[in-house]
Parts: structure tokens; sequence; C-alpha cells
């Protein structure tokens, strides 16, 4: 069963990197988005039926794309605007958002773990390939009789890759540095 959630990181596609049919994108420089605290797929699918001779001869079931809702502990400020194409200023730190921001394309690896039906511990790396940030909107509550504490939330947009991938999952690792390791080879980050 699985309940950990850690170690989200996202590279911007670089210039050069984009896919191919038999290669998936290559980054620039990856950063830790923050604390992770979950994330959700939901994988949006086309369907249809043709029909004759009174019963159904075809059905098609494709994959269209993918969403991801991701919450986080902290974003980083300067973190935040890179994710979602924002600009921050130099001298102030302050963010602009705008109508016509684009965010980039890039890469997202996270680290998923559990313990199975023997009560040993596993760790799996997870990577998305090319997805996008879209913003999301702001809960923002006083204290009162009670404290709700509010994580920072973001939706990506994904597509699949030009040879069909949309996401990878490792084998699973019996410690977490061994995930977080595969996960930084994907994104192109050397370990430290």
């Amino acid at each position: 069963m699985y309940f950990r959630a850690s170690n989200i990181m996202f590279a911007p596609i670089a210039s050069n990197g984009m896919d191919t049919e038999t290669a998936l994108p290559t980054y620039g420089t990856a950063v830790k988005i923050g604390a992770l605290n979950r994330i959700s797929d939901t994988i949006d699918r086309v369907e249809a039926s043709g029909y004759g001779d009174n019963a159904r001869k075809v059905h098609v079931d494709e994959f269209r794309s993918y969403g991801l809702d991701v919450e986080i502990t902290h974003i980083p400020r300067a973190t935040y605007a890179a994710l979602n194409g924002a600009s921050v200023d130099t001298s102030s730190k302050d963010i602009t958002f705008k109508d016509n921001d684009q965010a980039p394309y890039g890469g997202l690896v996270c680290v998923r773990g559990g313990r199975d039906d023997d009560d040993k511990d596993f760790y799996v790396g997870v990577y998305y390939p090319k997805l996008k940030s879209a913003m999301q909107g702001k809960d923002i509550s006083t204290k009162g009789e009670n404290i709700t504490l509010v994580t920072e939330k973001l939706h990506f947009a994904g597509l699949a890759c030009k040879n069909h991938v949309w996401c990878e999952e490792s084998d699973e690792f019996a410690t977490e540095a061994e995930a977080v390791t595969w996960c930084k080879t994907k994104l192109g980050v050397s370990s430290d």
C-alpha cells in the first residue's frame, strides 16, 4: 500500500531538447518545487462506438492527455513564478502575473513509497516527461477559533510524447535515495 510522497522536481525542456519519435525530451536546470503533500493524476480519454447490423462493431478508446493536481506545503516564490511563466522583479522580488504568461513545457518527477504485504518498505520513482503548469486559484483565509492549514496547489496539463510515452515508473527500490537517483537521472541531474 502507498502512503508516502516526496521529492518533487521540475525541469523545463531544453531549447534543443524536444521529444522525437524515438527519444524523450531533454531538460534544462531542474528545481525542487517544495515539500510534496500529494499528487493526483487524471487521464483524459476519447471513446466512440460504431454500430451496424443492430450491433456494436467497433469500439475505440484512446488516450488524449492527462492532468496532475499537485499540493505542496510551500513553493519558493521564484520557483512558482518560473513554473507559471511569470516574471520576478530583481530588486523588489515582487511577482507579476500577466494574462499572456507562457508556462514552459517540462518534465516532472517524484517519489511515492509504501509497504508491501511482507511489511517491507519500498519506493518508486514516477516520471512525467511532458507537461506544463496551469495556474490555479488560491485559498486565503484567516485564523479564527481554529487554524486551517492550506497547501499550495498546482495543476499541470500533460501530453504524451511523440513516442507515445506519457508516464514512467521505476521498479520498486528498497531505499528512497535509490528512487531519488532514478528520478534525477530522468531529468538529466547528476547525483550528489
